[in-house]
């Protein structure tokens, strides 16, 4: 039996029950967030699956034939690979078998930058009255940035869409030529003439271009 001393006097009593309500809601509303946090929580530990049956990635359809990557036409470098011993136990007690297994894989041979001294002589022309000098083997007068380099990076911005950030990166990290965003933009102005690319090279940057525009106005 409650201490009559303890319950609360007449004109208390509203204010009583009103805390008492108060407080019964924000018991709820904390039962709920722990719930709601404990959730959270499996989501991000990885105790829930938003599906338990995931949708399967579609095979290929039936019928069509699968894609295989065609072998190379020609063999560009020959690696011998000889073992002295087993890469399994270290064991140097090794025989020949019959045959040799072979395995083809294509790459990319990534260069240094080239650096070019272009000695020009001087000439007097008579009939213009001024001094003249020929002009090198892929050389943009002037230019610190070969014909080759802003050709590649013409492609990569205009037909690859590619930033002069990413491209100035590509060039740094992969290729060792520092070049700045600035200088990049400039590019597209000054790759008139055909650089000096190998032929498979062009060939390829063609016909990307002839696809890129086929069927556009």
């Amino acid at each position: 039996m409650a201490d009559p001393d303890l319950r609360p006097c007449s004109s208390c009593e509203p204010l009583f029950k009103a805390l008492q309500a108060q407080l019964l809601a924000k018991e709820t509303r904390v039962h709920t967030l722990e719930e709601r946090v404990t959730e959270l929580e499996g989501y991000v530990f990885g105790r829930h699956h938003q599906s338990q049956n995931p949708a399967k990635k579609p095979d290929a359809k039936a019928g069509h034939p699968g894609w295989f990557r065609p072998k190379p036409t020609a063999i560009d470098r020959t690696e011998e690979a000889p073992l002295s011993a087993c890469p399994n136990c270290g064991s140097k007690d090794l025989s020949l078998c019959a045959g040799v297994e072979k395995h083809v894989q294509e790459d990319l041979v990534l260069t240094e930058p080239q650096v070019t001294l272009y000695r020009k002589q001087v000439y007097w022309c008579r009939r213009c009255g001024k001094k003249v000098r020929g002009r090198g083997k892929d050389e943009l007068p002037g230019r610190p940035i070969g014909l080759v380099a802003k050709s590649i990076a013409d492609f990569l911005r205009y037909k690859i869409k590619v930033t002069e950030r990413d491209i100035g990166t590509i060039f740094k990290s992969l290729l060792g030529l520092s070049v700045s965003e600035g200088a990049i933009q400039g590019f597209h102005t000054q790759t008139r003439r055909p650089a000096n690319l190998s032929t498979g090279l062009r060939i390829k940057m063609l016909h990307f271009e002839l696809d890129s525009t086929d069927g556009c106005s």
